[in-house]
């Protein structure tokens, strides 16, 4: 669909784009006009914002995700307290918790730690790779 658009030095067309909610996760489309079926989709769409390992994540169902290191074996189903669940004016702060199954442990990618003084011939060179626990939400 094209809208004509009337300028003072000269006419132009713009053009209005249809939302693509496969490709973006986004309340407006590509083109950054707004899109009339975001506020529903809004309230379809439930997710959860989770602590743990002193750290937050935002989930949702059927999401994988590598968070600190979670003392469970490989298969076994665990609770992870929720900090906010749902969204809008449905959200639920500070109640429930989110059930997950996990995955598997591994460890990142190696990072250097290289300490240096000049003019002391002072060097360290130290890697560190830390551990992670892959897990997937199930429910929420």
């Amino acid at each position: 669909m094209e809208h004509k658009i009337s300028d003072n030095t000269r006419e132009r067309t713009a053009r209005v784009d249809v939302c693509d909610y496969d490709k973006y996760n986004l309340n407006f489309s590509a083109a950054g006009r707004f899109c009339a079926n975001a506020e529903r989709r809004r309230k379809r769409m439930s997710y959860a914002i989770i602590k743990t390992g002193g750290k937050q994540f935002p989930v949702e169902a059927g999401q994988k995700l590598r968070v600190p290191t979670i003392d469970a074996e490989a298969g076994k189903k665990v609770d992870i307290d929720a900090l906010v669940l749902g969204a809008g004016k449905d959200a639920k702060i500070g109640a429930g918790t989110v059930s997950a199954t996990v995955v598997g442990h591994g460890r990142g990618e190696k990072v250097i730690v290289f300490k240096k003084k000049r003019r002391k011939q002072y060097k360290r060179k130290q890697g560190h790779r830390q551990g992670f626990t892959e897990i997937k939400i199930e429910k929420i």
